[in-house]
């Protein structure tokens, strides 16, 4: 077999028609984690970068960077929380485990966005530290 087409099982692919299709699909998922009323963070920010900035026809995963702020205040912040608990309930795991129980809500809003297969989703602060260039899909790009 020709070594240039040895592909490692497990390591993902995303051809760049479905990179642009995933991409609106966070989009998408994006507004609609915005609108729901039981979550208690807000996506501000989506930006791509990595291998789909170049001209690749299959990339080897869709970076993605999110960033996303509270909605809550520091005198709401125990009701919200609670209320979110019951609306979007964690696993036994995460129940007995102190900070499973801190990040649930940051878990929840990342599992929601990150859609399909072959997204690698960082932090936007991450983006910014490695001073690599980037697209802003949602949100808009910091000053």
């Amino acid at each position: 077999m020709d070594s240039n087409k040895v592909r490692l099982k497990g390591k993902p692919q995303v051809r760049r028609a479905r990179a642009d299709q995933l991409i609106a699909q966070m989009v998408t998922e994006a507004e609609a984690v915005n609108a729901d009323p039981t979550m208690i963070h807000r996506v501000t920010l989506l930006a791509v970068f990595g291998s789909y900035l170049g001209d690749k026809p299959v990339l080897g995963d869709l970076d993605i960077a999110i960033k996303f702020d509270a909605l809550w205040e520091p005198d709401t912040y125990k009701a919200r929380r609670r209320q979110f608990m019951e609306d979007h309930p964690p696993p036994e795991y995460v129940r007995r485990d102190y900070f499973g129980r801190m990040f649930w809500p940051e878990t929840v809003l990342r599992r929601r966005m990150k859609i399909g297969r072959g997204i690698s989703l960082h932090d936007f602060s991450e983006l910014l530290l490695m001073e690599c260039p980037y697209l802003v899909v949602f949100g808009e790009p910091p000053s």
